[in-house]
């Protein structure tokens, strides 16, 4: 097995600029190219964990998401890769499958990995004390977290990504009700998150200011995934007669709202003429389905690059060029659908 020893002289230069050159440090070295084909041509591999042990780093970021089947996670953790490796870290991503026992078992597999810090989006239930206790450990050895989702109880020292839903989702039904409807149903996903309760508040908050009667029978949460959000609309439109069934639904997120579509082209219902809906999230999927979802888009490319440059600022102690506060609004986009 090679070594550096071996990989400096091939390239004609210190064992010092080497190691540099191949720990990403010495990006503009005029010697960088010689350095990078002579641990090729030997196939040299870096030591990363002799290295973490040297250098107190790990210039790795653990990413935990509550889910991997829904491609908003999918797009949460492809941002924050190009964000961070941007500058210079790697990410390892974890799942917590929406249990706190996983949850707490992917932050300290992350911890045990020496990772530099953790982005945790904790949006689908509430933190556990074990969680909350390693996300405390770890920021008390310096370490920096930054949640995302909406927090219930905030961790003393970490930073909170904060989204505002609820005046994101009033934007939504005010423009439902600027195209003519009254009868604006809401479709969540699990009852007990507290994103789609803050969503659901947000939905009875844009009905109150518009005067329109909320009917808790057009309130559908998907306890079953999607396919339950099928099921539950073609029963509540088939028992509804036109005069009396909802012209238009805001779902708390793209994938419920694309489950509708399906309940709606399987009644023949147009959209957006016989009924409308307006997702959130604005992943990719949502443009491409017939017609185009109508969605709240959360800037989450600029959510990690804000991210990353703030934990390259408590982890290397880079100078942030601008404020960051990590407060953002989804944009409402206007498609097919509404």
């Amino acid at each position: 097995m090679s070594n550096i020893y071996q990989v400096a002289e091939r390239a004609g230069v210190s064992p010092k600029t080497a190691a540099r050159i191949l720990a990403g440090q010495s990006l503009r070295s005029k010697s960088r190219d010689r350095v990078l084909e002579a641990a090729r041509e030997l196939g040299y591999v870096r030591n990363q964990q002799a290295a973490n042990l040297r250098n107190g780093s790990s210039s790795m970021i653990g990413v935990v998401v509550p889910n991997i089947d829904n491609p908003f996670y999918g797009a949460v953790i492809q941002s924050m890769h190009d964000a961070f490796l941007e500058r210079g870290f790697a990410i390892q991503v974890a799942s917590s499958f929406g249990d706190s026992r996983e949850e707490a078992r992917a932050l300290q597999t992350l911890q045990s990995y020496r990772v530099d810090g953790i982005f945790f989006s904790a949006s689908e239930h509430p933190m556990s004390s074990e969680s909350r206790k390693i996300c405390s450990q770890m920021i008390h050895q310096g370490k920096p977290v930054v949640l995302g989702g909406v927090i219930e109880n905030l961790v003393d020292g970490a930073e909170v990504v904060q989204l505002r839903n609820e005046e994101a989702v009033r934007k939504a039904i005010r423009y439902l009700v600027a195209q003519g409807h009254r009868r604006i149903g809401f479709l969540g996903g699990l009852a007990a998150s507290r994103t789609v309760q803050a969503r659901l508040e947000g939905y009875r908050e844009g009905m109150a200011e518009s005067d329109c009667p909320i009917q808790e029978r057009f309130t559908i949460y998907a306890e079953g995934g999607p396919k339950s959000v099928l099921s539950q609309m073609l029963a509540l439109l088939k028992n509804e007669s036109t005069d009396e069934r909802p012209t238009a639904f805001f779902a708390a997120n793209d994938i419920i709202a694309i489950s509708a579509l399906k309940a709606f082209r399987e009644l023949s219902l147009r959209v957006p003429e016989d009924i409308a809906i307006v997702g959130f999230d604005g992943i990719d999927l949502g443009e491409l389905v017939t017609p185009s979802l109508t969605t709240l888009h959360q800037p989450m490319d600029t959510i990690a690059r804000d991210v990353a440059e703030l934990f390259e600022s408590r982890v290397r102690g880079v100078p942030l060029t601008r404020e960051i506060s990590l407060i953002y609004e989804p944009e409402l986009i206007l498609r097919g659908s509404a």
